[in-house]
């Protein structure tokens, strides 16, 4: 009978102890309700058979819940981590890695005094070290072979460090549109300006008659010179100086009509009388005299000054005079022939009259202005002829058509006149000679030998962009990118530097690279030359390590509908539309040196160090450590746990990738604890605590009750 008692007591104290334990782990849990990353202790009661003669009781065992996944909460501390899913973040006692490698999911860190991570236990958080291209221990390219499998592979992560980075240049990518509309750049040519000392013919407008020299033989323009341009392409035009007709001079020795000035009126003829003038630009067109009250604009005149103005004011025609006292007409075109003939009254056409001589015959390739020079030039395959300032002190420019071509001009020895010295191109008369000037420049060519380039400042680019390279130094160094149109769809391009001192290269005028762009009729970019589509090599001045940068330009190909092609040309670069010439983008990746102006965590575990000079680097991932049974580990102070037996080994992954968890920055995961449930299961043990303790009340007294018997 006593030894029923006395199991009976046993196993009430049994019960009690195992429940003072229980209410441990629920104090525990309660207590931890806010701990971030806490994972709840659960108390398992087993129970223990008596027998015939004693009764049985109870032990326990308590299992901590790792594998129950806490809510997350966003934190606004971008430092701060969570995961979602399976996995733990590895941590150590130590920044060296000297110390004890453990597990948690609380991810409440903090940057320490000496930039390391570490949450609120003292803990380190490890992860891989990432090398400048972003590569993994282990992986092939990185210079650190341990195997990412291995705890060995991770450091502490420290996140003040690297600063002063810096990124060489490696492409420059742009995004252009150059104008469809821009004319062609002109090739070698030469400005033709009378010279000062030729006071009839200098500084007139461009349509006004080039009035031919008194004297032959002296330089000045003789009627039937000829004019010769030849272009380094083989082409040569010729053309002849005439077409027009001289009045007689007018002068007090030799009065006109009565006339012994420009200004003064034909006393000898009669009111009304006329004549006309017929070209087959202008047509017939009829002048009368009228000595009073006359109306240029109407076609009636007094006096050589009026008639000049008369004959000018009509469409097709031109005329002026010398301002001594001679009058010079002649058709706006002057290849057309011009016919003079009297009216029913009137003699000014004749030998007593205005015009001496017989008509002018047509003729060809003939001009007598620079605007009729011009629009000849202007018109031959090969030239082009620009008149500037033509309503004063016009100039005429000649060049050739393509920027690539040369040009000469030639005044044949069988001139009287020499035009190359009328417009200022020789420094001296030559008579008799044929005299020639060329070729004149600058001509282009994009290496600078033989000719002039758009580095060498020769060549003004049509278009151009700065454009910024960085050497492996961190010093940045300013370069152009200039383009001229040398036909139509191609366009000719040169990258230079803009400070010479900054490389060193063997191409005149510090320029890196040069070549053709070629476009689509469509505006889409067709192809791109060697010179400009080949990585290019730069040899800087100042020892930092040699460049070698990709110019982009964007996809290159033929037309869109092209059978056959394996790549369309498109307009995600360059492109070629009628319009402004347009930056929309020149981006390069190479950076200065910067200084670390913060860091961010990515879902896959990224660590990237953002710097003051807009790089971002990867410079760790953190690694999800996953265990078989992570309800083995056995969970330590500082909310961290240890690997055993029961949780095998540890494996370390890529967040998110086989089956690991994701990382959740600016945000912790709390604990796992249930208050109301802890609350009531509270409930529950203090019950069976009482009711525990009053079975030992019980068999003490029945024990007492033996005693006495």
């Amino acid at each position: 009978m006593a030894d029923g008692l006395s199991g009976a007591f046993n196993a009430a104290d049994g019960a009690l102890t195992s429940q003072a334990q229980a209410i441990g782990s629920i104090s525990q849990n309660i207590a931890n309700v806010n701990t971030v990353g806490y994972k709840s202790v659960k108390t398992d009661f087993l129970s223990q058979l008596g027998n015939a003669l004693s009764a049985g009781g109870v032990t326990t065992v308590n299992q901590t819940t790792v594998t129950n996944q806490g809510q997350i909460t966003n934190t606004g501390n971008n430092l701060d981590l969570a995961l979602n899913g399976n996995g733990f973040f590895t941590v150590n006692t130590a920044n060296d890695g000297t110390g004890s490698y453990l597990y948690t999911r609380a991810g409440s860190f903090n940057e320490n005094q000496d930039g390391f991570l570490v949450n609120p236990g003292g803990f380190f958080l490890y992860g891989w070290p990432l090398n400048a291209n972003g590569q993994l221990p282990g992986a092939p390219g990185n210079t650190d072979t341990t195997s990412n499998s291995l705890l060995a592979s991770t450091t502490a992560i420290k996140i003040n460090q690297g600063s002063g980075t810096a990124a060489a240049t490696t492409t420059v990518a742009f995004g252009l549109n150059l104008n469809a509309s821009q004319d062609v750049y002109p090739g070698a040519g030469a400005t033709l300006k009378v010279l000062a000392a030729d006071a009839v013919n200098a500084n007139q407008v461009g349509s006004a008659v080039i009035i031919p020299g008194a004297v032959a033989g002296t330089g000045k323009p003789t009627v039937g010179d000829t004019f010769n341009i030849s272009t380094g392409s083989g082409s040569s035009f010729t053309y002849n100086y005439g077409g027009f007709k001289a009045s007689r001079l007018v002068s007090a020795g030799s009065p006109v009509l009565g006339a012994t000035t420009l200004t003064t009126p034909f006393a000898a003829a009669a009111a009304g009388d006329s004549f006309t003038i017929t070209t087959a630009s202008s047509g017939t067109v009829t002048f009368t005299y009228q000595p009073a009250g006359a109306n240029p604009a109407a076609g009636t005149f007094s006096n050589y000054a009026t008639l000049a103005t008369a004959i000018n004011d009509q469409t097709g025609l031109t005329a002026r005079t010398d301002g001594v006292g001679t009058l010079y007409v002649s058709s706006v075109n002057a290849n057309d022939g011009i016919t003079f003939a009297n009216g029913p009254s009137g003699t000014f056409v004749g030998a007593a009259g205005v015009f001496t001589a017989a008509a002018v015959g047509a003729g060809a390739n003939r001009f007598n202005s620079l605007n009729g020079l011009q629009a000849m030039v202007a018109s031959a395959t090969g030239l082009t002829a620009t008149v500037n300032n033509p309503n004063t002190n016009a100039t005429l420019t000649i060049d050739a058509a393509s920027p690539l071509d040369t040009i000469s001009f030639t005044n044949p020895a069988a001139n009287t006149g020499d035009f190359l010295f009328e417009f200022g191109l020789l420094g001296a008369f030559t008579s008799g000679v044929a005299t020639t000037d060329g070729p004149l420049g600058p001509v282009y060519n994009a290496s600078g030998v033989g000719g002039a380039n758009m580095a060498s400042g020769s060549i003004i680019p049509q278009f151009s962009k700065n454009l910024q390279i960085v050497d492996s130094l961190g010093v940045a160094h300013n370069f152009t990118i200039g383009f001229i149109k040398s036909s139509a769809n191609i366009w000719q391009a040169e990258v230079y530097d803009a400070a010479t001192k900054d490389i060193i290269t063997a191409s005149p005028n510090s320029q890196i690279a040069a070549g053709t762009l070629t476009f689509n009729g469509d505006g889409s970019l067709q192809s791109v030359s060697s010179g400009l589509a080949n990585p290019v090599k730069i040899v800087w001045a100042d020892q930092a390590a040699v460049s070698n940068v990709t110019f982009n330009f964007g996809t290159a190909g033929p037309i869109a509908g092209t059978l056959g092609a394996t790549q369309i040309g498109e307009t995600n670069g360059l492109s070629q539309f009628s319009g402004s010439f347009q930056s929309n983008f020149v981006t390069s990746n190479g950076a200065q040196t910067g200084q670390l102006s913060g860091v961010q965590i990515t879902a896959s575990g990224l660590v990237v160090a953002n710097y003051s000079n807009g790089q971002s680097l990867n410079v760790y991932q953190i690694p999800i450590a996953t265990f078989n049974n992570p309800d083995g580990l056995q969970a330590l102070n500082g909310n961290v746990f240890s690997q055993t037996v029961q949780s095998g080994d540890f494996n370390l992954k890529q967040a998110g990738t086989s089956g690991a968890a994701t990382v959740v920055p600016g945000a912790v995961e709390g604990g796992d604890v249930d208050l109301s449930g802890e609350l009531t299961q509270m409930l529950i043990v203090q019950r069976a605590y009482d009711s525990s303790s009053q079975v030992i009340k019980t068999v003490d007294r029945m024990l007492d009750d033996l005693k006495n018997l």
